[in-house]
């Protein structure tokens, strides 16, 4: 009799966790999701300084969904009641691959329309020149792009009259500001590993001379001088 071996090679792709993106809707809820994944990811959340995740709020309407595309690949999403206090960090792992997104809000910055402002772009422990810097208003319009290992940054042509510097700590420098300039202004760290977030609301008072109003002074006969106001 004849005999025949054949052997077949099976081959398992991977498709690593590449990108974990985190946002705050206008609800105070996070949401945190990754997509193109293989094998099987895991989500799951945690807060800087720990918290007793039992009580925390933030796990209370914790929910995540896992979906898988036509080419076998999981998008992972997961949403979570959004912590004020302290510093959110969503972590996916797949296989020996994990990656992190952290969301935290600072406090409120004021300013008044034509003045300058700087608006703080905190992280801790983290080296501004090894992350792309991206600012943003209210998580969408681009501000300022910074690539990691330069000084150089690509300023959006819709703010290039307020864009006025970005300090070395990451800081961003705004003049010339008017009432629609009020928002949520996002500095947005990342590498190949981590992404970190850190949300910043702006607050704009109208400057007393920006209304249109305009003061003149006369003098007369019976007074040494007298305050005319005039629309």
């Amino acid at each position: 009799s004849l005999y025949g071996c054949s052997i077949c090679n099976v081959y398992f792709v991977a498709a690593p966790v590449r990108l974990v993106d985190i946002k705050l809707t206008s609800d105070d809820i996070i949401t945190c999701s990754s997509t193109g994944i293989y094998p099987e990811p895991k989500l799951t959340w945690s807060t800087e300084p720990p918290s007793d995740l039992s009580f925390d709020p933030g796990t209370i309407q914790n929910s995540t969904s896992v979906k898988v595309d036509d080419q076998g690949l999981y998008d992972i999403t997961s949403t979570k009641q959004f912590s004020l206090d302290r510093t959110n960090i969503c972590t996916v792992t797949s296989g020996t691959v994990e990656r992190t997104a952290t969301l935290k809000q600072q406090a409120p910055v004021q300013g008044s329309t034509n003045s300058e402002v700087s608006i703080p772009c905190r992280v801790s422990q983290y080296d501004l020149l090894t992350f792309d810097l991206t600012w943003r208003f209210n998580q969408t319009d681009t501000i300022l792009t910074s690539t990691k290992g330069t000084s150089q940054m690509q300023v959006d042509d819709q703010w290039k009259e307020q864009v006025q510097s970005l300090s070395d700590s990451g800081s961003l420098q705004l003049h010339k500001l008017t009432m629609v300039h009020q928002g949520t202004y996002s500095c947005d760290l990342s590498t190949a590993r981590d992404t970190h977030l850190v949300l910043t609301y702006l607050e704009i008072t109208p400057d007393k001379l920006s209304d249109g109003t305009k003061f003149t002074f006369t003098v007369s006969p019976h007074c040494k001088s007298q305050d005319h106001i005039q629309q």
